[in-house]
Formats: C-alpha cells, sequence, structure tokens
C-alpha cells in the first residue's frame, strides 16, 4: 500500500471538509425549505377551517440569541377558537417550526406543533393541554378520544426516547402527546401525522363551538396559570428565553404572544 504524504493527508483531509461543507449546505437549505412548508400547510388548513386575522406582534416579532439563533414570530387571532402563534427558528444545524393554538371560550386543549429540522434527522413534538374548566364531560371525553385515535394511527413512526429530566407536571395537564423521530426519507409520513393532528384537533373545535362565559373565565385562567408555571418550572426551551431575554420579557412574550391569554 501507498504511503500517504503530508500533503495527500492534508489534500484529503480538504476534500472530506468540502464535503462535510457541502452536506450542511443541502441540509439547511433542504430543511428551511421543509420548515416554510410545513407553516404554509397548518396556516392552509386553519384558513379552511376559520377565518383567521393577522395581529400585531410588536418587539417579538423578531428576537435572536446572541450567538445561538434568531426567531421569527407572527400572531393571529382565530376567529371563534382563540389565539395562534407562528414561530420560525434557523440555525445551520437546526430549524424548526412552532405552531401553538391558544383557545379561548372553546372546550378544547391548547395545541402545541413543533417541528424540528435537525440535518438529516427529524424530531416531531405535539402536545395537547388539558386547560379547560371540567376534563370530565362527555364532550371533552370525545375530544381526547379523537385526538387519541389520531396519535395510534401512527404508531408506526418510532418515538423519542424520555431523557428522564422531563418536568412531572406537564404530565398532569397533557392527556394527549405525539414525540416522534424519524429520517428525512419519512417527511412524506412525518408531514401527513403533522396535518392529520391539526386537522383533527380543529374539526374537534368545530363541533364543540363556543364555551359558557363560565367555561372561558376558567379556561383563560387556567392559561394563565399554566404559563406561570411554565416560567416558574422551566423546560428547556423556556429556560433558554429566560437566560437570553430576562424573566420579564419571557412572561411579557408568553403572555401578550406565544400564547395569548386572552389578549387582544
Amino acid at each position: 500500500m501507498k504511503k500517504l504524504t503530508g500533503a495527500a493527508i492534508i489534500a484529503a483531509a480538504g476534500a472530506a471538509g468540502l464535503i462535510a461543507a457541502g452536506r450542511y449546505l443541502f441540509h439547511t437549505e433542504s430543511n428551511t425549505e421543509h420548515m416554510y412548508d410545513s407553516i404554509d400547510y397548518g396556516m392552509s388548513i386553519i384558513g379552511s377551517e376559520y377565518s383567521i386575522k393577522k395581529l400585531n406582534a410588536g418587539k417579538f416579532a423578531d428576537m435572536s440569541m446572541k450567538g445561538l439563533m434568531s426567531f421569527h414570530v407572527d400572531r393571529y387571532r382565530i376567529e371563534g377558537l382563540g389565539n395562534l402563534a407562528v414561530m420560525s427558528t434557523k440555525k445551520k444545524m437546526m430549524q424548526m417550526s412552532s405552531i401553538v393554538i391558544t383557545p379561548c371560550g372553546v372546550n378544547v386543549p391548547l395545541a402545541s406543533f413543533d417541528l424540528m429540522y435537525i440535518m438529516g434527522k427529524r424530531k416531531y413534538i405535539i402536545e395537547f393541554y388539558d386547560l379547560v374548566k371540567d376534563k370530565g364531560t362527555d364532550e371533552y371525553r370525545g375530544v381526547l378520544a379523537g385526538l387519541e385515535a389520531m396519535r395510534d394511527s401512527f404508531s408506526d413512526i418510532p418515538d423519542i426516547p424520555p431523557k428522564g429530566d422531563e418536568k412531572e407536571w406537564f404530565g398532569t395537564c397533557s392527556t394527549v402527546i405525539m414525540h416522534k423521530q424519524f429520517t428525512m426519507k419519512d417527511d412524506a409520513r412525518g408531514i401527513v401525522m403533522f396535518m392529520h393532528a391539526l386537522h383533527t384537533y380543529l374539526e374537534a373545535a368545530k363541533r364543540v363551538g363556543a364555551a359558557s362565559d363560565e367555561d372561558r373565565a376558567a379556561q383563560q385562567k387556567n392559561t394563565s396559570d399554566y404559563v406561570d408555571r411554565l416560567i416558574a418550572e422551566s423546560g428547556i426551551s423556556t429556560a433558554m428565553f429566560k437566560k437570553a431575554f430576562g424573566e420579564e420579557t419571557t412572561r411579557d412574550f408568553y403572555n401578550k404572544v406565544f400564547f395569548g391569554c386572552g389578549e387582544e
């Protein structure tokens, strides 16, 4: 076997570096396209069921964690349902789209969709939080049954293994969760899962319709309490926000834009 010279080794390393750089560039561009596509798909599904009005996100429209990542946030009101926040996050190694629907006066869960693109891997975090006044009504149990059936229909997609450091209280207010991981070759199945989950949720909200004033007030209080606890007992993303922007700004962002909590 021919012995490699120092120059040959350097050249080989340079070629490998170019290949790796090209791979990063390809994934960044491709994943960014997927990220924006997922937002477009989501907005199209919501718009087919409800009237949507864009609201002013103000100073929270564009935020940056120095040296880490930047965020763009759009806020909407879904007429007859509640607050909608749409966030996109971009950096070289990871892209993410987030869609959060906070109902106000409709007895359905708060819905959160985080779609993460990490090079050739994907992690989809879909969660439904029980913040209604009474989780035991036949109506609400029917909503959860529909979401659970939807979740079970995607059992072929592998779950993300639990890390063991999840906050226990999250489980007390979230009956239906989907933490899924797959590779880019299964993108079609992944986006079908996201769209089906969103459609199932919106169909349930349309079927349930407007709640009583008493239920509406209780739901708003439960949502506000959830945000308070989220900030006090931070998960990973909230801890990052608090570290970058401070607790007061994070609280304002959550209350006024990301979850709405009854704010116009």
